[in-house]
């Protein structure tokens, strides 16, 4: 009897520790926490204006990922919003020479740019 008592006690203690580390587990999956998606239109107009707007957004902390479409214009950033914002991100892009939904670009970058990625 107490050889099944114990048996019974250490089943229960596995399937309680087991379970618990499949919680544990599982908190990494899906989206994570504070992580947003946008979508910003900007002025860029050739392969160097995405590379370059690309590089300043993924250098920026709290930026996940940022990719633009040439045909549309628009950068898609993902982003941790517990460190950064929408505005933060015009503002780099802004800050990079191009403009950001209703943010001009700052004009000395843009002044800066290559005569192929100005407006034309």
């Amino acid at each position: 009897m107490k050889v099944f008592v114990s048996l019974i006690i250490f089943i229960l203690f596995f399937f309680t520790f087991s379970f618990q580390t499949q919680a544990q587990s599982g908190k990494g999956k899906g989206k994570a926490k504070g992580n947003q998606q946008i979508s910003i239109k900007t002025s860029a107009q050739c392969e160097m204006c995405k590379n370059r707007i690309e590089k300043a957004l993924k250098s920026t902390k709290g930026i996940k990922k940022a990719n633009l479409d040439l045909n549309t214009k628009a950068v898609n950033v993902t982003f941790n919003s517990n460190q950064i914002d929408a505005e933060a991100i015009r503002k780099v892009i802004s800050n990079t020479g191009y403009d950001a939904d209703d943010i001009p670009a700052d004009q000395k970058a843009y002044d800066a740019l290559p005569s192929c990625c100005k407006k034309k």
